[in-house]
């Protein structure tokens, strides 16, 4: 029970801090800032949620090749992975790791949280919506 209500009291932070973030910070990146120092930005709030992030860029060219569009919606689709990590998967660290690939940028999540199979998942907005198509 005591375990349960601190996985609540987790998750209502994690919501509390995302409803005044987005009632009260600009979307769009700050200029002259690299989609690296964004991503650091994002995993820096996740903190405060009691998750502890470690980015690992070192074969990305931060070069400013993604349009503000792209990195407002690459940031956004991790923060919303990142906040998931907090709901669902039972563990306080995750590894972002962002790579140049053929065909762009990808940024990929890691836990050792509980794992879940996406096709098992029922319809809704969740995962397909808010991250794969973000």
């Amino acid at each position: 029970m005591v375990e349960r209500l601190a996985q609540l009291r987790s998750v209502a932070h994690a919501e509390a801090a995302g409803l005044r973030r987005s009632l009260t910070e600009p979307i769009e990146p700050r200029t002259g800032r690299g989609f690296v120092v964004e991503l650091a930005d994002v995993a820096a709030e996740m903190v405060r949620e009691g998750l502890r992030t470690q980015l690992v860029a070192a074969d990305f060219a931060d070069d400013d090749r993604l349009s503000a569009d792209r990195r407002i919606a690459l940031c956004e689709a991790v923060r919303e992975a990142l906040r998931n990590t907090v709901k669902h998967a039972g563990t306080s660290r995750v590894v972002l790791r962002v790579e140049e690939r053929d065909d762009g940028t990808a940024v990929v999540a890691r836990d050792q949280g509980r794992g879940f199979d996406v096709r098992e998942r029922g319809p809704g907005f969740g995962i397909r919506q808010s991250i794969h198509e973000g």
